[in-house]
């Protein structure tokens, strides 16, 4: 086992694993990223920005409202208020084409 590994979850920081993997000597270069908006992506553009607050908006309207059991969407360029009955009631499969694109890349 790891000596990151616990059954009571992270006990080290970040830095410590670093540095242990360094010294494996494993002929990769370690780095610590804190990860935000690089792991979606990049930085929001303004269409995000503008789209998160519009979302917000219509959320705490509908919270003042006693409306409950919805969540924001985006539908064509409108906020609407989707029901959460109606959001778990449809299963989405996945694309297999996109796995199979991912694969590819992953060689």
């Amino acid at each position: 086992m790891p000596f990151w590994s616990s059954p009571k979850g992270a006990e080290h920081h970040i830095t410590d694993i670093a540095r242990y993997l360094e010294e494996q000597e494993t002929g990769f270069e370690v780095r610590i990223t804190i990860l935000g908006h690089v792991q979606r992506g990049g930085r929001p553009s303004h269409f995000d920005r503008l789209l998160a607050t519009r979302m917000g908006v219509a959320a705490v309207d509908a919270l003042r409202q006693g409306t409950c059991g919805v969540m924001t969407a985006l539908r064509g360029r409108e906020i609407t208020l989707v029901p959460l009955e109606e959001v778990i009631s449809h299963e989405r499969k996945a694309n297999l084409e996109y796995y199979e694109i991912a694969q590819v890349l992953a060689r």
